[in-house]
């Protein structure tokens, strides 16, 4: 069977070589493999985890703030149900996105728990033991008796930990105001970090949701 360089070189002549070179030189090959090599998952899966859980004709779930649950009053503030992680996330970067929302609520969250505890003290009105009772927070007499234990394990790890990252201040707190925010940032952060290790919101969600969340927020602030 003739080639192409063959063939053209009965019409052309002379350009039988140059024909020829061009002709058998090697074409790349390309190929495109898509995003379906080696992924264990069903489409629907995959879906699921971009949708959420609204496939085959299930009902439609609210996400964390638009679900309405039941907030009780304690010590005369109204402390709202935990929040529950959105499972919505389209990882689109939209501009109220439903992590940054869940954030949020969970402030919120923490925030009336924490203004509940302070109200509670110097009572005997014991925290409701299904409601997350915020022990690092509530004096020994108003913690559910079966989570005392738990809260004094609490206190003893807290010191540990204390006394190994903060050793005694020798020196009175900084008057200068910027070292001042530095100080009272550096607080919050160590006040939320022990905050999360009690209450555990986050301890279930992605590293990459959490680093998503995180660079979004960032995102907001500096577009404020």
């Amino acid at each position: 069977m003739y080639n192409h360089g063959y063939r053209a070189s009965l019409y052309f002549g002379r350009s039988y070589t140059c024909l020829r070179l061009l002709h058998n030189k090697s074409t790349a090959k390309m190929t495109f493999e898509g995003n379906t090599k080696e992924i264990k998952t069903s489409a629907e899966e995959r879906m699921k985890g971009v949708f959420g859980n609204r496939l085959k004709g299930e009902p439609p779930k609210s996400s964390s703030r638009m679900l309405v649950q039941e907030s009780r009053v304690i010590g005369g503030v109204t402390v709202p149900a935990k929040p529950i992680p959105p499972d919505n996330c389209c990882m689109s970067g939209c501009v109220q996105c439903v992590w940054l929302l869940y954030n949020d609520d969970v402030h919120e969250w923490r925030s009336k728990r924490k203004m509940a505890a302070e109200a509670l003290k110097g009572t005997n009105i014991i925290w409701p033991v299904d409601f997350n009772p915020p022990l690092r927070l509530l004096d020994i007499a108003n913690v559910p008796i079966s989570l005392r234990k738990k809260k004094l394990d609490l206190e003893e790890r807290a010191k540990k930990k204390t006394v190994f990252t903060f050793p005694k201040r020798e020196q009175p707190p900084p008057q200068d105001d910027t070292k001042k925010e530095v100080f009272q940032e550096t607080q919050e952060a160590q006040e939320a970090q022990e905050a999360n290790e009690e209450d555990g919101e986050w301890d279930n969600v992605p590293t990459f949701i959490k680093t998503f969340t995180e660079f979004e927020k960032k995102k907001t602030q500096k577009q404020a």
